[in-house]
């Protein structure tokens, strides 16, 4: 049975941090059954859901989860890459203070080979593929639990937030995209496994003193399904290179790319806001620019001068010293 999370910081952790031990995780078999089951479901769908959640949770004790019975709005959080729902990220204080603030739903589901007892094996074999499937498992079991679902999605989260978007508008009311990660920086040939690898190893040295360094190295294994998730979700819409004068350039096959940034924001039909930074070290800003002008409905865009990736969501060049980006998140979220 589901319990509701304890109000304090470590009762939130503790919670969280069921023992990881003997805990075996969902095999893609069983997401896709009960992703099909979800979709073909149309009376009853909460105690699905409300049965699916609790062996979610036994399986991935990373994953997030409270459930309310009378709370109207779910809000789903994907996090990003190299990071799960456990690491003391400032999301992790976001995600208690909107428990605390009253009745919500909260799930955050952990994606393919996040989980703390992953191998760099299992970073090796993840593909698009898995991670797809566990953000539209993640949406159809949010929906099913109440009338709204809130999407707050960060970097890799982000990513696959756009994914659902285009693919599933009406089971979204409003998304929060932090710093979505469509383009990462062209500092390095992201065309080849090799390149990707290395610059997110360049990358990692900025992150090690926030994350363990043994996670570090792990996670490294899975550039490749990193530069592929971008690629995918970005050839959602087509990819136009010109043919006029000869075979496309580095530079043709950069505005290509940005000109299906713009594409995707523009096809975002749902009311959104958008958090990232003019600094980040880790994304093309540019493709953060684009993707934040052109999102149709947007209900606030903001932007910092002088973050990193990783403090994206730090009170650092708020428009007044009375806000916080906690506290527009969670009036976003609740009106």
């Amino acid at each position: 049975m589901i319990q509701p999370l304890a109000t304090s910081f470590l009762g939130l952790t503790l919670l969280m941090a069921l023992s990881s031990t003997a805990h075996a995780a969902l095999s893609v078999g069983t997401k896709k059954s009960w992703l099909e089951s979800l979709k073909s479901c149309t009376t009853q769908c909460r105690p699905l859901a409300l049965d699916m959640l609790s062996r979610y949770q036994q399986a991935t004790p990373e994953a997030m989860l409270h459930i309310s019975k009378s709370a109207s709005t779910t809000l789903l959080y994907f996090h990003s890459y190299s990071l799960n729902p456990r690491h003391k990220t400032d999301d992790i204080s976001f995600l208690e203070n909107e428990l605390l603030a009253g009745d919500i739903n909260i799930f955050a589901p952990v994606l393919t080979a996040h989980e703390e007892r992953s191998t760099k094996e299992a970073f090796l074999k993840v593909t698009p593929k898995n991670w797809i499937l566990d953000a539209e498992l993640a949406l159809h079991l949010a929906s099913a639990l109440g009338q709204r679902v809130v999407i707050k999605g960060m970097s890799l989260g982000g990513l696959l937030t756009t994914h659902l978007a285009r693919k599933y508008p009406e089971k979204i009311s409003k998304i929060i995209f932090v710093s979505p990660a469509f383009m990462i920086t062209n500092r390095l040939n992201q065309s080849t496994c090799f390149g990707q690898t290395a610059l997110v190893h360049s990358l990692a040295k900025s992150f090690a003193s926030n994350l363990d360094h043994e996670y570090l190295d792990k996670y490294l294994n899975g550039a490749c399904a990193l530069a592929k998730t971008m690629q995918l979700v970005l050839n959602e819409v087509p990819l136009k290179l010109p043919t006029s004068y000869g075979e496309p350039t580095d530079s043709d096959h950069y505005m290509a790319r940005l000109d299906q940034v713009k594409a995707l924001a523009r096809s975002v039909e749902i009311p959104s806001m958008i958090f990232y930074s003019a600094s980040d070290e880790a994304l093309d800003t540019r493709s953060l620019d684009i993707f934040a002008k052109n999102l149709p409905r947007t209900h606030g865009s903001i932007r910092y001068t002088r973050v990193n990736h990783m403090d994206t969501l730090k009170n650092f060049d708020m428009p007044s010293e009375n806000s916080s980006a906690h506290g527009i998140m969670h009036d976003y979220i609740r009106n």
